[in-house]
């Protein structure tokens, strides 16, 4: 009999061969017989193909290789003797271990998107220009998918993939690596079958509602993205790319410090100990008499940028050897032609960063993609003088049905860049790296530490990791979090320039509504999480598990069910926190129900605002009055029918309360289900079929 990986394969083969027959119809087939049926067909089905081809990849085949990469940077983090068993079920996974790397790499692919969205706008406009902004109206990745050559996009995508796949082992399997080194008697991270939870997949679960619950209610992104922000800009200026890296000028990276009478001595951190105000009032003060016509355009004190510099450089060695004659700031690098706008115009095989000459243009006529766009722009306009045939032109840019990619000069600027771009631009990566790397590590070694304290405070002594991490990451974040609010709020009070009363008036507002925020979310946690998912847990165990329990014939389900009453709340309370959490994400998409009206009307704006004792009222209270009432009734069932045959002892209520007695708490649970849906099918029956008679009576009558 053929498996199920034999039939995957057997319909692969098919597809590639009918790939293959339609591929070589539609590129042979004569001219004269393009309009036919099989052309039209089998062009069809290429287009199909191709777009299945690339979806597979993007959505399947993309994350999943990201799952695979992240597992392997963090495989120091386990303990040696489970790392040779580790890598054998990486190469010999089931499908859902597949589905638990895509479910990781897709994670990673959202956290990463939402990163380059930060450095967005962080960044100047158009220094992302490789990366294509989902905002863009011109972006179509569908069309340009049916359009584009199969070759050129596959290899954009497989660029794609070196590149993340680079980024997961390079940002997070040398930190993981130097955080063993670092805490050796933290990690790596053990797992005893003796702790609590000692079921793997229900601790991962649990792992999962934890860091869920954190970035909704620690709000982490906006410490994350004042960090970025902070050491970009640092980086920027330590290997003079501010304006290149930023958008803002600074005179400072235009030039190098030198000690005089040792130019060939380095000058490290020179913002600290040289003399930077002379550079700047220098450069105020030509700035006052001229600009440099290369990046300011046609005005009426715009000169070349030889001139500019020169004059700049002579007011700036005036002013150094007047005050300070030891030290010189030699002015170096220069202009190029930029991206200004991350949604320019993307021609293969053109420069996207162009030296330009004093006035602005193109250094080589190679680069001159205006005039090879445009012909009319060309000398005086006619568009046929001699010097522009003799100019080595580039190739005007190729025309696509859904983008114009001609040169717009509104999509350039012109900037300033330091001698060895490409040599400071891997600095910068290399600060940045830097930075996730010192994150990655203290955040890890802080959350374990933090965990294991915290589970010492309970009363435990062997611990579990895979659940202590969650929690210990819980709490660094809450922390800092706090603490980052708490710096700003103290950073607000002292930058204010109105009144220190208003402003304290204000910060003892905002530290209150803090405070009513943090016991509002803790009571609708304990509510809507804790209380309202336990109750729902014991109604899935007396009308599911309890009756599959007693009338599946099946060792396999026995030994899935056979638990104690503890670890029934526990698990049960876990899938039940999964199944709200999804319901309160899906009320979005039903906006008309009366449920998403109430939980919008008692729980829209900031957490301060929340009407949460009214939502307890009128929501929590009938939700867990009726499943507190269907949880009950096989009880009270049960109870009344021991005490009608004089069996309702105290050892056999107590059987039956703990669910070790289930015969007739069975019979009776399964009774109530099926009277109770036959009842909601009759009543939705009735519904249907009055709604139906309105219809056709208004049809008759109208």
């Amino acid at each position: 009999a053929l498996t199920l990986t034999d039939r995957a394969l057997l319909i692969l083969i098919g597809n590639l061969v009918c790939v293959y027959v339609a591929w070589n119809i539609v590129s042979y087939m004569p001219r004269q017989n393009r309009r036919s049926v099989v052309y039209q067909t089998s062009r069809m089905f290429l287009l199909m193909a191709k777009i299945v081809y690339f979806i597979f990849i993007e959505v399947v085949l993309f994350p999943m290789l990201c799952g695979y990469c992240l597992d392997i940077a963090l495989t120091p983090l386990i303990p040696d003797r489970d790392k040779t068993a580790h890598y054998r079920a990486i190469l010999n996974n089931s499908p859902s271990r597949r589905a638990i790397y895509w479910g990781l790499g897709l994670f990673f692919m959202l956290q990463f998107a939402r990163c380059v969205s930060y450095c967005r706008h962080v960044a100047r406009p158009g220094l992302l220009w490789f990366i294509r902004d989902p905002n863009d109206p011109d972006f179509h990745p569908m069309r340009e998918a049916l359009e584009g050559r199969t070759v050129s996009q596959q290899t954009k995508i497989w660029r794609s993939a070196v590149m993340y796949c680079g980024a997961l082992l390079v940002c997070f399997g040398a930190p993981s690596y130097a955080t063993t080194l670092i805490a050796p008697g933290t990690f790596p991270m053990t797992y005893p079958k003796s702790a609590w939870t000692a079921d793997f997949p229900h601790s991962m679960l649990l792992s999962v509602v934890l860091l869920a619950m954190m970035i909704q209610w620690g709000e982490p992104y906006e410490m994350a993205r004042a960090l970025l922000s902070f050491w970009w800009r640092f980086a920027a200026r330590v290997v003079r790319l501010s304006e290149f890296i930023i958008g803002v000028r600074d005179v400072l990276d235009e030039g190098r410090w030198e000690l005089a009478g040792y130019p060939q001595v380095p000058v490290v951190l020179p913002r600290l100990w040289m003399p930077t105000r002379v550079v700047t009032e220098a450069f105020e003060e030509v700035s006052l008499e001229a600009s440099d016509r290369a990046r300011d355009g046609e005005r009426g004190n715009a000169v070349p940028t030889s001139e500019f510099r020169a004059r700049l450089q002579s007011r700036i060695d005036i002013g150094l050897m007047q005050r300070h004659p030891w030290v010189r700031f030699v002015l170096d690098g220069q202009n190029i032609r930029a991206p200004a706008v991350d949604t320019v115009s993307v021609v293969p095989g053109r420069k996207m960063l162009v030296p330009v000459d004093d006035l602005g243009r193109p250094a080589e006529d190679k680069h001159d993609y205006e005039a090879a766009d445009y012909p009319e722009r060309r000398g005086d306009g006619d568009g046929d003088d001699d010097d522009d045939e003799q100019r080595d032109l580039p190739a005007a840019a190729p025309e696509s049905s859904f983008r114009d990619l001609r040169f717009k000069p509104a999509q350039h600027k012109v900037i300033y860049v330091p001698p060895g771009l490409r040599v400071r631009v891997f600095a910068f990566m290399a600060l940045i790296w830097v930075l996730v790397a010192a994150m990655f590590v203290t955040t890890v070694v802080s959350s374990m530490y933090v965990g294991r304290v915290l589970w010492t405070v309970t009363g435990k002594q062997q611990h579990n990791d895979y659940l202590v991490f969650p929690v210990g990451l819980m709490g660094v974040i809450m922390l800092s979090t706090r603490i980052y609010q708490a710096g700003s709020l103290v950073a607000g009070l002292f930058g204010r320039n109105g009144s220190v009363t208003r402003a304290l008036g204000d910060s003892i507002r905002q530290i209150y509504q803090g405070w009513v925020s943090g016991w509002k979310l803790l009571v609708t946690a304990s509510v809507f999480f804790v209380f309202l998912p336990v109750l729902y847990g014991l109604v899935l165990e007396v009308y599911v598990v309890v009756v599959l329990r007693e009338y599946v014939d099946n060792k396999e389900a026995e030994s899935i069910f056979a638990h104690t009453s503890v670890q029934a709340v526990k698990h049960n309370w876990l899938f039940s926190s999964l199944n709200t959490w999804v319901l309160v994400s899906a009320l979005r998409w039903f906006p008309d129900t009366r449920l998403a009206r109430a939980v919008d009307r008692l729980f829209t704006g900031p957490p301060h605002t929340w009407q949460v004792w009214r939502g307890i009222v009128e929501i929590g209270l009938p939700i867990g009055g009726v499943a507190l009432a269907a949880a009950g009734l096989p009880f009270a069932a049960t109870f009344l029918q021991m005490w009608m045959r004089g069996e309702l002892t105290w050892e056999a209520a107590h059987g039956v309360l703990f669910m070790s007695e289930i015969k007739q708490l069975a019979r009776n649970a399964l009774v109530i289900m099926v009277t109770a849906t036959s009842l909601a099918l009759v009543w939705w029956a009735c519904i249907v079929y009055k709604r139906w008679s309105r219809l056709a009576r208004d049809q008759v009558y109208r």
